[in-house]
């Protein structure tokens, strides 16, 4: 079992999360601009199976194991081996594999000129591009 001082701390962690959420939300202001723009579906789908193959791989770590299987695969009382590879390993490849798919995604919907979920130029691509790096990175 877990003590009341994890806890205590882990309440107070999610009270301070809360606390800075409500703060950040104060500095933001509502865009008043409407567009008639729609999510695009399959980025939707994408990031949301990638970010689920990503939390299941973490919190399945602790029973499979992160490369080497631990124990054997169950689902609905079915065992599954995976050869000596963890289940956690393949989600999390999965993860990687759904996200990047997404990411590129994300950059295609914005060179065509549609909206994306996320804008693909993060700080840290516009410094490589100073430095010459983004051609490697695009081409």
């Amino acid at each position: 079992m877990l003590g009341a001082g994890f806890w205590c701390g882990a309440w107070c962690l999610v009270l301070l999360l809360v606390l800075v959420l409500l703060l950040g939300s104060r500095l933001l202001h509502e865009s008043h601009e409407r567009s008639p723009h729609r999510p695009d579906v399959p980025s939707v789908v994408l990031s949301a199976l990638g970010l689920a193959s990503l939390l299941y791989g973490i919190i399945e770590s602790s029973t499979y194991g992160w490369v080497k299987a631990k124990a054997a695969y169950e689902v609905f009382s079915h065992s599954y081996t995976l050869g000596d590879v963890s289940v956690t390993a393949y989600a999390l490849s999965l993860a990687v594999l759904l996200l990047a798919i997404f990411w590129y995604r994300q950059a295609e919907l914005q060179r065509r000129g549609k909206t994306p979920l996320i804008v693909h130029r993060p700080p840290v691509h516009e410094a490589l591009r100073r430095v010459g790096v983004e051609p490697m990175l695009t081409h």
